[in-house]
């Protein structure tokens, strides 16, 4: 019995040393701006949810918003109560303009946070989530109003066209009354 805890201990062990050692790469290929073979490491990586964070980290700074989304949606269907990966996935929704959808990482993201056991770090999260979630409800609010007025836009549109059509047809159906030149 006694064995078989060494030994796991020694194989969690390695498998540490192992992953920090593969982690490394993916850092120091990120560092150098080299995100292709920070992907490429970060493909390589045995831990799922850390390849999605470090997928993530490498779209995000290489500009590509919906390839780190969706990183980060494959790290929360692995992992759904992780705060970074939620908050990460809030975030880049924010700057999409995908207001709905942040709610739903803010959700996930507040799960996360009440999980937590480190008070401080529950604190600082639930700060950052309120400011989140206010943003996430004002892009609601701003797209809501932003249909609205493209709706009042549209009827404005078809009741003018109307209105021309109308007055071009009263026009054309009118004596001409001009007076005739000798």
């Amino acid at each position: 019995m006694r064995a078989s805890l060494v030994a796991s201990a020694l194989c969690a062990l390695l498998c540490a040393r192992s992953l920090h050692a593969q982690a490394e790469g993916v850092a120091e290929a990120f560092a150098d701006g080299r995100y292709d073979l920070a992907l490429e490491a970060a493909e390589g990586l045995s831990d799922p949810v850390l390849a999605a964070e470090w997928r993530f980290q490498v779209l995000h700074a290489a500009g590509d918003l919906p390839g780190a989304l969706a990183a980060a949606r494959a790290g929360l269907a692995l992992s759904p109560q992780h705060p970074g990966l939620s908050q990460n996935a809030a975030n880049v929704a924010l700057t999409l303009g995908e207001g709905r959808l942040a709610l739903e990482y803010c959700a996930a993201w507040q799960g996360a946070l009440e999980a937590s056991t480190d008070a401080a770090q529950r604190a600082s999260g639930l700060e950052r989530l309120a400011r989140y979630r206010a943003s996430a409800e004002e892009l609601i609010a701003l797209d809501a109003q932003a249909r609205s007025a493209t709706s009042r836009a549209r009827a404005v549109a078809v009741a003018l066209l109307t209105l021309a059509v109308v007055a071009l047809l009263w026009l054309s159906r009118t004596p001409r009354t001009a007076a005739r030149r000798p």
